[in-house]
């Protein structure tokens, strides 16, 4: 996706705060290769992630703080494949052991 489209996707979103969107527009026109670019698909974790998430007031308020954050969320792909393998594990532990 074009940066141009991501930035209108940031625009126009309801769940991310208007701070949270000044980073985001910085982070969409990084350089294609570079690891702290948002990509689409990235921005749709960000929109659920704020959707879903109540972030504090101390780290919305403080620029540095909110920017560490959406750099790890960025830069790990907000850690999807450690929960994946997290809701595995959780699901086989919950069958228990396999009876022949």
């Amino acid at each position: 996706m074009k940066a141009k489209t991501v930035v209108e996707k940031i625009c126009k979103s309801q769940d991310i705060p208007d701070v949270v969107k000044q980073i985001l527009y910085e982070h969409a026109v990084f350089e294609v290769d570079d690891k702290y670019r948002l990509t689409g698909k990235k921005l749709d974790y960000m929109k659920l992630f704020f959707a879903e998430c109540d972030i504090p007031n101390d780290i919305l308020d403080n620029r540095n703080k909110l920017k560490g954050l959406i750099n790890k969320l960025i830069a790990t792909n907000f850690r999807l494949k450690e929960h994946m393998w997290f809701l595995l594990s959780l699901y086989l532990h919950q069958l228990g052991p396999e009876e022949d």
